[in-house]
């Protein structure tokens, strides 16, 4: 075996995989690539160290799950691209559609309902994107119509468009193969509509045409010939009905400059039931919105896009066409539109474009206007941080709150620097977003009691887009927001009594904090700030309390050379009252701190780019015991890199330092660093990490089983890639908190300010373990509850719990043959309606163990699988409960609910074969957005013997 591995190795070492070794390491130096594949190396033996553990089952953690409702969405998490009001028997709705999978605190895919009051899910979303939203009858009713770009909707298989009735959704035919972007109605006046989808997509079968194509109710057609004629690039951006002296007729606008016929079509082509042709001279540039409006002197196209001219006429971006001739919008738009709608906001109708502009007719408006007919007119501060898109569906709906115009695309924040991300409306007088949303990358956090009670305090940027951040420090209270400062940068932060009581220390990158004059440090004692002396005469990016026998002191670090006008270094010590210097300066930049004991005494370490001397290149990690600094070292491969985190645990093994950060790779992305430092060495723990990526932050919290270490950042590990971004080393293995975050993680806070213990985490995320938490989010822990009864031959174990509970863990001994009858207990919250799944695995030899079911045989293992949590395990048997559809899985058996059913396990044979089963199980409520999963601890396992 061990020759084996070592072969295996070796061919790595030759013949780097993808993800370990390329591309990067083609433009590597042979020093890095031996460094890049050594870790590669080192993970065979790592993984060979796994399989050899002698002990079945790894001991486990308490499960644990972020907390629903920490957090909130100040809108989507992602590109909002159509909207359009529908009723669909439960009263009218908005209903919008893009590319995210939550909004505010719902988790959705692609498309979403506002009915006034909360949003809900439209039967389980799209497995895509959607860009087109449209209400059309085809005989049957009316119903929605969703197209983008998808292979599925609810529980059916959809090629990019998909119907819902209210009820369910289904496939229109077999769907079109491509991107569908728009959808309309259109009736040729025969009384018969069709429904007409165009984009970058065709029909699935013709591929001879494209881009355009028609349902009437039984089977898609291209329209005409459609657009597709040579290999250049067409789209099909917008569509509409117009009506003028021949009759109706169908209008589509788009990139589609081509000839026709012998007739030059550019941008804008017009089908009359029968054939294509150009319409009224088209556009020298894209079209991207159309829309059909009467304001009182009849009906107009109205054109928006990338154009200077339509039909020759000068209409810089938006035209209109009143049936006989274009003309522009007083003095146009700067730049591209992409969205036109029609509101009322009390002082009648208006036409309302939205796009990547700044002003409209020489008015100031950004990214939104307003069209009275005669000018152009701003709506408050506008959209934020869109610099290349802005606006692109707007929907005018009264949901019972008045009339308001609802508004969606790429955007950050709305009127005066107010957070809105992707979603917002308009009322006529100010923008809305929704109540306590949380919209900040968090970059730092703290815990502190101001007065009103212990909270978490949170620093960093609201997302208006790049070279637009809002700098913010945030108190958040069970879930409730409130702004402590604005336009500061809070990189650190740290609770210190300088004797006059405690207070909250913020440092970072900023020169004036809540109208107090204060050089990248400033105290808050709950009321008011203040500075500390002079400052820093740069950035500061760590804090720490510590006392080096002087007594207890605030340490801080940053890129500075000078504090409190002493020559300090980026290191400089504040004990209430004036700065100190730390021993010999130390050079370049310190960005984290650690106070801990290695058995030799507590000591101050710091790290980050910090060097001996100015010459020096080597960048290590330093110990201040009091009396002088000791650089300590680094694993090798921080090399140029940067240690963004300390922290020191004992986590069964004896007490330890832990560095985490990255290190530059030539030509390529940053690789992270985890190094561990014990008896006065160096142990590389980066081979358990993926080539690409950082760890932004490392903490020690006790989640109840003894301190572990948490890693926090942009990273997944290489033995368990469920866990990235966050992930827990229990000393071997990596294991995810409840899932993956969604984004980057910058910040780590054990913390019990809201009463119970748990771990606040702060990034750039939207998503924490499949619960919407938005930038900051609580993991906590568990409680176990369960119970097992020995007796007769028997074993009883509350195997599946509702969301907020979990099970416990119990190891028996039982015979072969011996009937154990498991309850599946506690149905899941909510509706009811939801399934039961539990699955197994067996370590051991290689005999297989039957399963049975009230007699019946319902599944065998296959051969055992030596995995253990975190590795994944080998799943061999679902049963499955009501209210679900059937999925595929090893053994399947539908069982009434409550379930309650015996279980057997034994050998084939009957034959004494010691085996361990371990029995999971995952809850599922079909009225909740979450699934929960027990854990191997709350496992029921089986040792057969």
């Amino acid at each position: 075996m061990i020759l084996q591995i070592s072969s295996l190795c070796e061919s790595l070492r030759s013949f780097p995989p993808r993800r370990a070794c390329e591309p990067t390491t083609r433009r590597l130096s042979s020093t890095v690539r031996t460094r890049m594949c050594a870790r590669v190396v080192r993970a065979c033996i790592l993984l060979f160290g796994l399989l050899c553990v002698s002990s079945p089952i790894l001991a486990a953690d308490p499960c644990g799950q972020f907390v629903p409702g920490y957090s909130r969405l100040n809108g989507a998490n992602s590109e909002v691209h159509a909207s359009v009001v529908f009723d669909d028997g439960r009263g009218p709705a908005l209903f919008v559609g893009g590319w995210f999978n939550a909004i505010e605190s719902l988790r959705v895919r692609g498309v979403a309902r506002w009915d006034g009051t909360s949003w809900s899910s439209v039967g389980g979303g799209v497995y895509g994107r959607v860009d087109a939203l449209v209400v059309f009858d085809d005989g049957s009713g009316p119903a929605l119509y969703a197209g983008g770009e998808f292979g599925g909707a609810g529980d059916v298989s959809a090629s990019s468009i998909a119907r819902w009735n209210g009820t369910s959704w289904s496939a229109v035919g077999d769907g079109l193969s491509g991107q569908v972007q728009c959808l309309s109605s259109y009736d040729d006046g025969t009384g018969h509509p069709v429904l007409v989808a165009g984009g970058r997509m065709h029909v699935i079968g013709d591929n001879d045409g494209g881009y355009i194509a028609m349902w009437d109710g039984s089977a898609w057609t291209t329209v005409g010939d459609g657009f597709l004629f040579d290999s250049g690039y067409r789209t099909v951006n917008a569509l509409a009905t117009f009506v003028d002296a021949t009759g109706p007729f169908l209008l589509a606008g788009g990139d589609l400059t081509f000839t026709f016929g012998g007739t030059p079509i550019t941008n804008l082509a017009k089908w009359n039931g029968h054939s294509w042709s150009t319409f009224a001279g088209g556009t020298d540039g894209p079209v991207n919105a159309l829309g059909v409006f009467d304001f009182g002197s009849g009906p107009s196209v109205y054109v928006a896009g990338g154009f200077s001219h339509a039909g020759g006429v000068s209409t810089p971006n938006i035209a209109r066409w009143n049936g006989h001739s274009w003309s522009a919008l007083g003095s146009g738009l700067p730049s591209t539109a992409y969205g036109l709608g029609v509101f009322d906001d009390g002082s009648g109708r208006k036409l309302y474009s939205g796009g990547s502009f700044t002003s409209a007719g020489g008015t100031s408006a950004n990214h939104i206007a307003r069209w009275d007919g005669t000018r152009w007119s701003a709506l408050g501060g506008g959209i934020l941080g869109a610099p290349t898109v802005g606006v692109l569906t707007m929907t005018g709906f009264d949901d019972g709150n008045g009339a308001r115009l609802f508004v969606g695309g790429v955007f950050w924040g709305v009127g005066n620097e107010m957070p809105a991300q992707h979603f917002a409306w308009w009322d006529g007088i100010d923008w809305q977003t929704p109540d306590t949303a949380f919209d900040m990358y968090v970059v730092s956090l703290a815990e502190f009691d101001d007065g009103t009670g212990p909270a978490v305090f949170a620093g960093g940027y609201t997302q208006h887009g790049p070279g637009s951040r809002l700098a913010r420090l945030v108190k958040v209270d069970h879930g409730a927001l409130a702004l402590v400062s604005s336009n500061v940068s809070v990189n650190a932060m740290a609770t210190f009594d300088d004797g006059s009581g405690p207070a909250l220390y913020v440092g970072g990158r900023f020169t004036d904090i809540g109208g107090v004059s204060a050089n990248h440090i400033a105290r808050w004692n709950g009321h008011q700030w203040s500075a500390l002396d002079v400052g820093t005469d740069d950035v500061v990016y760590a804090l720490a309390v510590h006392d080096d026998g002087t007594g207890r002191a605030l340490y801080v670090g940053g890129e500075f050379a000078n504090a409190g006008g002493l020559a300090t270094g980026p290191i400089a010590k504040w004990n209430g009252l004036e700065w100190s210097t730390v021993g010999t300066p130390l050079y370049r930049e310190a960005r984290a701190f650690a106070s801990f004991d290695d058995g030799n005494g507590p000591a101050l370490y710091a790290a980050g780019r910090l060097q001996p001397n100015s010459s020096t290149r080597s960048r290590s990690v330093f110990k201040w015991d009091g009396s002088v600094w000791t650089n300590i070292g680094a694993p090798y491969e921080f090399g140029d890199g940067v240690v963004n985190s300390l922290v020191g645990l004992d986590d069964g093994t004896g007490p330890a330092l832990f560095a985490g950060g990255s290190y530059p790779l030539f030509g390529g992305p940053s690789a992270p660093v985890l190094g561990r430092w014990s008896h006065e060495t160096w142990s590389d723990l980066t081979y358990t990490l993926e080539n690409a990526g950082s760890i932004a932050f490392l903490a020690a919290f006790d989640a109840g089983n003894g301190p572990r270490l948490y890693a926090a950042g942009h990273f997944y590990t290489f033995v368990n890639p469920g866990a990235g971004n966050l992930a827990q080393w229990n000393g071997s293995t990596w294991s995810s908190l409840d899932g993956n975050l969604d984004a980057d993680v910058n910040a780590l806070l054990p913390s019990q300010a809201d009463g119970t213990p748990g771990l606040v985490v702060g990034g750039l995320f939207t998503l924490a373990g499949g619960t919407v938490s938005s930038r900051v989010a609580k993991w906590e822990v568990t409680p176990r509850r369960g119970n097992v009864n020995d007796g007769a031959g028997s074993i009883s174990d509350v195997l599946f719990v509702n969301d907020s509970s979990g099970g416990t863990e119990r190891t028996v001994s039982v015979r072969v043959g011996q009937r154990i009858n498991v309850s599946l207990d506690a149905a899941p919250a909510g509706s009811g309606r939801g399934h039961y799944v539990v699955w197994g695995w067996a370590n051991g030899p290689s005999n297989p163990v039957e399963l049975r079911v009230g007699g019946q045989t319902i599944g065998c293992m296959i051969a055992p699988s030596p995995f253990h949590s975190g590795l994944s395990p080998q799943p061999v048997i679902c049963l499955r409960g009501v209210g679900v559809r059937p999925q595929t899985c090893r053994g399947v058996l539908e069982i009434p609910s409550p379930p309650r059913v015996p279980l057997t396990v034994r050998a084939p044979g009957g034959r004494h074969v010691p085996t361990v089963v371990t029995l999971q199980g995952v809850v599922e409520d079909e009225a909740s957005t979450r699934s929960k999963r027990v854990s191997v601890t709350n496992a029921v396992v089986l040792r057969v013997e």
